[in-house]
């Protein structure tokens, strides 16, 4: 029985075919992992923006608001405060964390700025520069209850206690027994918002990647 193979030039076109589609396959694969990798980043990087916003949404929500205090402003007569805490964040007039009474300017409680130092605000140290440092001031979450029994205040807390025309600035526990019958009380807060860069260690890789803080 006669049998019959490939010659030599046959097989050398079927490698040459095969190498081509295999090639076609690699090239199709590599392609697509590159663009999942990036749809991926991409995905990730808007996740952490999403998360960002929602974080700072509830803060600049609250700006402006001031309780049961009715007036524009807060001077000398109508306010009482606290002294500046140690190493407070603050730049120009009447920016800490507290309202200064003796400046001519009115209390800042919004104040944005793009980082050009190493140092920002009397408080940061290493922002990126280039990006946007936000600094917020307000009243968080809602009325506080100040009853004997059911005192929602605590030691090493910040506090408004708003009147209709009288504010006060205190930290600590609340003395029921100190507040005039109208009187609210809210926690206050100062957020500073800027973007820094984190060192992390990932399968034995070292990555820096900017971090919202």
């Amino acid at each position: 029985m006669k049998q019959t193979g490939f010659t030599l030039i046959e097989v050398m076109i079927s490698l040459f075919i095969g190498g081509l589609v295999l090639g076609g396959v690699m090239f199709t694969y590599i392609g697509m992992k590159v663009t999942t990798k990036d749809t991926m980043t991409i995905g990730e990087l808007q996740e952490s923006g999403r998360l960002a916003i929602n974080i700072m949404q509830r803060d600049i929500e609250q700006i402006g608001f001031w309780g049961t205090y009715y007036e524009d402003s807060f001077t000398a007569g109508n306010t009482s405060t606290l002294p500046a805490p140690t190493n407070d964040c603050f730049e120009g007039l009447n920016n800490g964390s507290f309202p200064d009474l003796a400046s001519s300017s009115n209390f800042r409680t919004i104040y944005a700025k793009t980082a050009d130092d190493t140092e920002e605000l009397n408080c940061i140290n290493d922002p990126i520069k280039g990006t946007d440092i936000l600094q917020l001031k307000f009243l968080q979450g809602n009325q506080l209850t100040v009853e004997a029994g059911t005192n929602e205040t605590q030691i090493n807390q910040n506090y408004f206690i708003a009147e209709q025309e009288q504010a006060q600035f205190v930290r600590g526990v609340v003395d029921q027994s100190t507040l005039n019958t109208n009187a609210t009380v809210w926690p206050y807060s100062h957020h500073t918002y800027y973007i820094t860069e984190q060192t992390y260690t990932v399968n034995n890789q070292s990555l820096t990647v900017p971090a919202l803080m």
